[in-house]
C-alpha cells in the first residue's frame, strides 16, 4: 500500500475550511449590507413620517426622538429640526410638546458631535 504525502493530507483538510471560511465571510459581509439598506430606509421612513401632518401627533413625536439614532447624519437632522420647528402646528400643547421634542433631539445629536 502506498503512503499517501502529508501536503496532500493537509491540502484535503484545509481546502474545504478555507471555502468555508470563505462563505462565512461573505455572509457576514452581506448581512452587513442589508442591515446598512434597512437602517437607511428606516431613516428616509421617519423623516417621511415627521414631515407628514397626517401621520398623527404622537407618530411625529416618535419618530423625532427616534432619529437621535442617526448620529451620522447629524448635521443635516440638526438644521431640518431647527427649520422644521417653524411649521408645526396643531394645538398649542402639542405644538409645544413637539417642538420640545425637536429641540431635545437637536442638542442630543449635538452633543454627539463632541
Amino acid at each position: 500500500m502506498t503512503e499517501v504525502p502529508v501536503w496532500l493530507v493537509a491540502l484535503g483538510v484545509a481546502a474545504p475550511l478555507v471555502a468555508l471560511a470563505g462563505s462565512a465571510i461573505a455572509f457576514v459581509y452581506r448581512q452587513f449590507a442589508e442591515a446598512k439598506v434597512r437602517k437607511r430606509r428606516e431613516f428616509f421612513e421617519l423623516l417621511k413620517t415627521f414631515d407628514d401632518a397626517d401621520s398623527g401627533f404622537f407618530s411625529r413625536l416618535a419618530s423625532t426622538y427616534r432619529l437621535r439614532e442617526f448620529k451620522e447624519d447629524r448635521e443635516f437632522l440638526a438644521r431640518y429640526l431647527e427649520q422644521s420647528k417653524t411649521y408645526v402646528s396643531g394645538t398649542p400643547h402639542m405644538a409645544e410638546m413637539l417642538k420640545n421634542e425637536m429641540q431635545s433631539t437637536i442638542d442630543h445629536l449635538q452633543s454627539a458631535k463632541s
